[in-house]
């Protein structure tokens, strides 16, 4: 292994883990408005079969930033590929970032742990989330904002992994927001209805009810079952 002997580099970056060497830190992406995602960052181990795709931001004093890739040791934890690094199987495993000519510019421990379930959560518009643990209740019209996380063992898990929104009953439509861990909710027309959220062999689901928005009408306050 050829380490590095240039002058340690300077990271400006948010949910950031701190490479071995102390010349690198990754951030997963996250923008520094977006507090849900901010938080798992490299604090968390990444998910069995979740994706993560680091960003790196070098200044080098008196050079140009490196062209630079990761490297796994070894594959039975963790894959490298194109910038992007996979949870493969529980456990930890070191990722190297090097020079494409070969010298090793930093080096970071990664965990990966089993995802064991998934939780539904409440988007506030300033970007907060709270988790649901009550069946939520709608007028027709109104929105809500939901974002799903994987956990293990009750630890929050860090990664992108596909997920699958479904309903019972088309009484709420369900709008992506440019996201797979995010849904917007709208309330069509009064009923009740099961919303099912599946990722990576893990399940989550919450009732909804939708009421009438003019309760003065018997016929439209009654909720259908």
């Amino acid at each position: 292994m050829r380490l590095s002997m240039m002058t340690p580099a300077l990271f400006l970056l948010v949910g950031c883990g701190h490479g071995a060497m102390g010349q690198a830190v990754l951030s997963d992406g996250c923008r520094a408005e977006d507090s849900a995602c901010e938080k798992r960052g490299f604090e968390a181990p990444i998910a069995v079969g979740a994706t993560v795709e680091p960003e790196v931001r070098i200044d080098l004093r008196g050079s140009g930033a490196p062209a630079a890739h990761f490297t796994a040791v070894g594959d039975d934890v963790i894959v490298a590929d194109r910038g992007v690094l996979r949870g493969k199987a529980a456990g930890v495993a070191a990722v190297l970032l090097r020079t494409d000519s070969g010298t090793v510019l930093d080096f970071f421990h990664v965990w990966v742990k089993a995802p064991t379930h998934l939780k539904l959560f409440q988007l506030a518009p300033a970007g907060s989330t709270e988790a649901i643990t009550t069946p939520l209740e709608l007028l027709e019209g109104e929105s809500v904002r939901l974002s799903a996380s994987l956990f293990g063992d009750g630890q929050p898990l860090a990664g992108r992994a596909d997920q699958e929104w479904t309903i019972d009953r088309p009484v709420v439509a369900v709008l992506g927001e440019g996201r797979s861990d995010r849904r917007r909710l709208v309330a069509l027309e009064p009923g009740r209805t099961t919303l099912r959220v599946r990722s990576l062999d893990q399940t989550a689901f919450v009732e909804i009810v939708v009421h009438a928005a003019y309760p003065g009408s018997l016929a439209k306050t009654e909720v259908k079952k």
